[in-house]
């Protein structure tokens, strides 16, 4: 009688094991393949690398700012560590404001304080904001250098000046 019962015991012990184990494991690969870098990425980083000079900084959102110094050994506004910087959320609202001002003249100052030579424009940034593009992307100073798959790179050129009257 126990013989019979111990082998319903081994067939609960591998369902939970399965459930518990195996299931989330597939889902949790599943994820992983979402967050490969794309082929239009590492040509973005490797453009960057060609193009730009290795002073160059550039406007990216916190997840994609390693891989940007990784790839392309160019600085970042903000990466995934940003939480050790100081005024960390100011510098991530600061990043938020250059993605979706509405206010080229609000932009060209953030670039202008942190010294933004490119911006990477990827889908994940899109979706991150809520935007369809760069909402002052037709302004003079700023010219599109890249444009592949989702990935779009701006130079900015941009620089405030104060006029003064004397």
């Amino acid at each position: 009688r126990f013989a019979k019962l111990w082998w319903l015991g081994v067939i609960l012990l591998v369902g939970i094991f399965t459930i518990t184990m195996v299931v989330p494991s597939f889902v949790n690969a599943r994820e992983e393949r979402s967050n490969i870098i794309s082929q239009p990425f590492v040509n973005a980083m490797d453009w960057l690398k060609v193009h730009s000079t290795p002073e160059s900084k550039v406007l990216t959102i916190s997840m994609e700012g390693n891989v940007v110094t990784a790839l392309a050994n160019r600085k970042n506004v903000i990466d995934e560590y940003f939480v050790l910087i100081p005024d960390a959320d100011q510098i991530l609202n600061d990043v938020g404001k250059m993605y979706t001002t509405q206010f080229p003249v609000e932009a060209i100052k953030l670039f202008n304080e942190y010294g933004v030579d490119y911006i990477l424009l990827s889908n994940t940034a899109l979706l991150r904001y809520g935007i369809y593009s760069l909402p002052y992307e037709r302004i003079d100073c700023l010219r599109k250098v890249f444009d592949e798959g989702d990935i779009v790179i701006y130079q900015s050129r941009c620089k405030l000046e104060v006029v003064g009257n004397g």
